[in-house]
Parts: C-alpha cells; structure tokens; sequence
C-alpha cells in the first residue's frame, strides 16, 4: 500500500480523535455552578433528541429597582434542530438570583423568570456582544433579511429591544 494511505489513516484517526476536545473547548461556559445547572435544566425541557446546545454564556448581571445589586443574569445560547434541516434559534434568558435560605454558606440559586427566542435562522441575526441595559431595558444589535436574501447572510441593521420585569421578559417593537 502506498505511503499515501497511512497518511491520510493517520490524518483521519488523529482529526477523530481530537474531535471531542474541540467540542469541549467549544462548550465551556463562563457560567457559576448554580446558574450553569439552572441553565442546563431549561436547556433539557427545550430540546429533544435532535437538539444540539451551543455553549451557554453569561451576558451580564443586571438590577431591578428592587435594592438587590446584580439579582438578575442574562445568558445566551442556541439551540440548533437536525430533523430534517439546519434550523436554529438563539435565545436569551432571564434568572433571578437568590441565597439559600438558612445556608450558612449563602450558595446562591437561580430561578428562571423568562426565556426567549431572539433570533434564528430566517428571521434574525443576534449580536449580543454589545448588548445594552438600562432600567429594565435590553437593547441589542441584529440584522434581518432583505427581500431575496439568502439565509446564510442577513445584512439589514436593525436592533431588538426586551422589557425585563420580575416576571417577564417580553419584546418591545420599535418601529
């Protein structure tokens, strides 16, 4: 056999090797403990056996005016659907933070307000990286479809705003 095939063997066995470290690499989140758990659990009731996570991250921290610093975090992820396409939806979600009563470690927990879809395949494009808050207001970057535009590649600006309540999380049309 030629020298070739060992080769592209030893190329194929290594790439099939290391494919669940990159995976790893690609889910580590930048979430606490109790919020990460919290996380997974509404990322469970979301998905089905076709369902593939992206990583969860932690946007920010923000407050209400209820005296609390910091009480609420804001956390983004994806969820990607394989039967049968390519469809996907990014989502934000809302978790309220709270100390465990009576715990003299003072654990926090997380309680899940609202989770959203913001964006997805066909519809929007999400930028969460410049994502602004103010006074229970969550403003953010996207760009939507133009006529005939393909869906790999929306090119329209355009910004989505949500109302953060103590019970909701709810979109704000802005036109």
């Amino acid at each position: 056999m030629p020298t070739s095939y060992f080769i592209r063997r030893l190329l194929l066995t290594l790439v099939l090797l290391t494919s669940p470290l990159l995976v790893f690499a690609q889910t580590k989140a930048n979430l606490p403990p109790a919020l990460g758990s919290a996380v997974k659990s509404l990322i469970a009731i979301l998905s089905d056996n076709d369902t593939v996570a992206s990583s969860p991250r932690l946007l920010r921290t923000v407050s209400l005016d209820d005296g609390a610093p910091d009480d609420y975090a804001l956390v983004s992820f994806t969820l990607s659907y394989f039967d049968g396409g390519n469809e996907y939806f990014n989502y934000l979600a809302a978790f309220k933070r709270s100390n465990t009563p009576g715990s003299k470690t003072q654990r926090p927990r997380y309680r899940l307000i609202a989770a959203v879809p913001v964006g997805g395949k066909a519809w929007r494009s999400v930028d969460f990286n410049h994502l602004r808050y103010t006074d229970g207001r969550i403003e953010f970057d996207t760009k939507e479809y133009r006529d005939h535009e393909p869906f790999c590649c929306p090119s329209k600006p355009a910004k989505a705003v949500y109302l953060l309540d103590r019970l909701s999380l709810k979109e704000i049309k802005t036109d």
